[in-house]
C-alpha cells in the first residue's frame, strides 16, 4: 500500500522521510484523490531516495 507511507508521514508531520525511487513511482500510479486530498505534507523538508 504505497499511499500508506504518505498517510503516515502526514499524520506524524514528518520532517524527513525516505523511499526507494520505485516507491515514489508506485505512489503516482496508486494516486487516489479521495485519499490524497487530505494529506498535509508541508512539514517534509527532505525526501531521501
Amino acid at each position: 500500500n504505497p499511499l500508506l507511507w504518505l498517510e503516515v508521514a502526514s499524520k506524524i508531520k514528518a520532517n524527513v522521510t525516505g523511499s526507494p525511487n520505485f516507491g515514489l513511482d508506485l505512489c503516482v500510479k496508486k494516486y487516489d484523490t479521495k485519499r490524497t486530498e487530505k494529506l498535509e505534507l508541508s512539514s517534509i523538508r527532505y525526501l531521501i531516495c
